[in-house]
Parts: structure tokens; sequence; C-alpha cells
């Protein structure tokens, strides 16, 4: 009784406590909302005459006034999702490849690298018994076990693959927060407890 549960502001649906974990977030949006094709109206006819009523309450019609001319359309905002769709696919293609040359470096080359890193990068690749073993070694296996005479290129290498090897840390932490800040201690201030739950130094 009276227990407050999160709701999807989208299509007002009351969610499960275990809800708010985000993979289970993005897959109620993404079954439910990402694919149904729907115009995007929610912002003309719902958020804008908000914001409107707010404002007109807080400062006065003049406001107000100023915030009917925000263009909100179907059109107009369904074009920006598609610019913003088109920018993300840009720049991820742009990182993805300036990657290319830790998956495979004797048929890519790295960019932003000095001039000792080149030559170090050259050498590097020029070696038959380095290109022997990268053949016959998984990619994380290969660039650990590279020699300290290319540190500099391993140490890119690595992180370039480190960042994306695993989210366990990433959970530990939202695990921790979740057992920490429970809805009685909802105004505690968690930073050292924090620190202590997830540290890998025993007390």
């Amino acid at each position: 009784m009276g227990e407050e549960k999160p709701l999807c502001v989208i299509c007002s649906k009351i969610l499960a406590a275990d809800s708010m974990k985000p993979n289970k977030l993005k897959r109620h949006f993404e079954t439910l909302h990402a694919r149904c094709k729907k115009p995007h109206t929610i912002a003309e006819e719902l958020i804008l005459p908000a914001e409107i009523e707010i404002i007109e309450t807080m400062f006065g019609d003049n406001f107000a006034k100023e915030l009917q001319s925000i263009p909100l359309s179907n059109d107009t905002v369904s074009r920006r999702i598609d610019d913003i769709a088109e920018d993300v696919n840009s720049f991820s293609d742009n990182l993805i490849a300036s990657y290319e040359w830790v998956r495979d470096p004797f048929q890519n080359t790295p960019e932003g690298l000095s001039t000792t890193e080149e030559e170090s990068f050259i050498d590097f690749t020029s070696s038959g018994e380095i290109k022997r073993q990268f053949c016959n070694k998984t990619l994380f296996q290969f660039w650990a076990e590279v020699d300290d005479e290319f540190s500099e290129l391993k140490t890119k290498a690595f992180r370039i693959l480190l960042p994306f090897s695993t989210s366990y840390l990433c959970e530990t932490g939202f695990s921790a927060v979740a057992a920490l800040k429970t809805k009685y201690r909802s105004q505690l201030i968690i930073e050292k407890e924090l620190r202590v739950s997830v540290s890998n130094i025993k007390p």
C-alpha cells in the first residue's frame, strides 16, 4: 500500500521495480516504442502545451507566446531525428575506421602517430615473427604478448580494446548503489560507502 512504482512517460504503463535496470528499460522501449512507427506528435500535443502553461503561470503571457513559435510538428521532429541518426552513424563509421589498425595492424595504419611512433610501427609490421604470432593467436593474446620494444603501440591498442571488453565494473557499481540507496535511505550520501563496496582491497 502506498508504494511508488515507476511509470513509463511514453505509454503511461506502470513498470515493475525490477524494470528500472538499464537492459530491461531498453527492452521495454525497443519492444513497445522504437518500432511502433507512430507520428512524432508528443512534443507538439503534450510537451509544448505543458511548457506554455508553466511559463505562463510563472512569467506571464509574453514569455508564453514566444514558446508558441517553436517548430515541433511531426515533420520537424522526424527530420531532426533523421539528422541526428545520420550524424551518429557517420561518427560511428569514422570511429570504427580509426580503430581498424588494432584489429589488423598489417593492413591498416593508425592516424596521429608521432615520427618516433611511425618508425616503431614500420618496424613492428615489418617483422615476420610478429606477423606469424598475429596469425596464430587471438587478438587480445597477440597484443598482450607484444614485446616491450613496442610498448607505445601496445598501450595504444589496449586503450582501445579494454574499455569494450566488459561491463562488469559498471554492473558492480549499479548493484552497489541499489543495495546502499534503498527507499528508506534515499537521501544518503554514499560516496565513501560506494568506494568501499566496489574496492578490491579487503579491510
